[in-house]
Parts: structure tokens; sequence; C-alpha cells
């Protein structure tokens, strides 16, 4: 069951860790001034959008499972923007794609937080290869994150479940 203060804590440390990677994607690795005011306007709508769930989740409680599961949605879809349009100027970005199966492997069980780690992991193998990800080093350090998406996720749904009897 999604409780309100498991997506607080979701809140409170995936938003600032997903703020600084973009930042850091945009400010230092210079995607140029378009891309720049575009992503940080995504940045802007992330925020507000992630604010106003929780202020609705405050007043509404029992609609934890609706708002997880459309922050969860949503998110995603505003990662892969970002991962493909942002993820050639600063490679770390692909670390977005950790956040969303973490966040189903808290809120959801074993099969659910699979699936997701799967969905988000085949996403960002279609975003290395629409974008010409050649080679074998290269493709072995996106099957990399593909394993790291999924044991990570999965890991963090055990504890959860072991920790709080989910």
């Amino acid at each position: 069951m999604v409780k309100q203060e498991s997506i607080r804590i979701v809140n409170s440390y995936f938003t600032p860790f997903a703020t600084v990677l973009i930042l850091v994607a945009i400010f230092i690795a210079h995607p140029g001034t378009a891309l720049t005011f575009i992503f940080l306007g995504v940045m802007l709508f992330s925020f507000l959008f992630n604010e106003i769930t929780n202020q609705i989740l405050k007043k509404h409680a029992n609609l934890a499972i609706i708002i997880s599961n459309i922050r969860l949605f949503v998110n995603f879809l505003l990662n892969i923007c970002i991962v493909y349009f942002l993820g050639g100027f600063w490679g770390p970005l692909w670390l977005l794609f950790v956040l969303t199966p973490i966040a189903t492997a808290i809120y959801s069980d074993a099969k659910k937080t699979m699936i997701m780690a799967l969905i988000s992991s085949g996403t960002l193998l279609i975003i290395y290869l629409v974008r010409g990800l050649t080679g074998i080093i290269s493709w072995g350090q996106a099957f990399s994150h593909v394993w790291f998406i999924i044991i990570i996720s999965l890991f963090i749904n055990k504890l959860v479940s072991a920790c709080y009897k989910k």
C-alpha cells in the first residue's frame, strides 16, 4: 500500500538528485541556449507538478495510489525526454532511469518493480540504439546500466518489504 510518507520520502531524495543531474548537464555540458531554456522549463514543470501532487496528497491521503501512479508516469515521460535530448551532452543522465523503478520498489511489490525496471531499462536501451550507440565496450556499459537498474530496484523492494512488512 502506498503511504503518504513514502511519497514524501521519495520526493525528498529523488527530486534533488534529479535536479542536480540535470543542472550539471545544462550548465557544465552547455547543450545550447534553446535546450537550456527548454529543460529549465521542464525542471520547473516537474517541480511544480510534484509539489502540487504533494499538496493534493496532504488533503486527500486516500488518493495515494492514484497520485503515486500519475507521478511515476509523468516523471518517467519527463526522464525519457531529458535523457534522449541531453544524454549526449552528459552521460550520467542515464541514472534518471533508476528513479522510477526505485520509486516503484518502494510503493509496490516485486513483480511490479521488475516490470518497471524492465520497462525503464528497455527504454534506455532504445534511446542508446536510436542515438547510434556502437561498439562492444559501449554496449557493454549500456547493459551494465540495465543490470544496475534491475538489481538496485529489486534490492530496495526486498529491503522495504523486509523492514516494513509490505
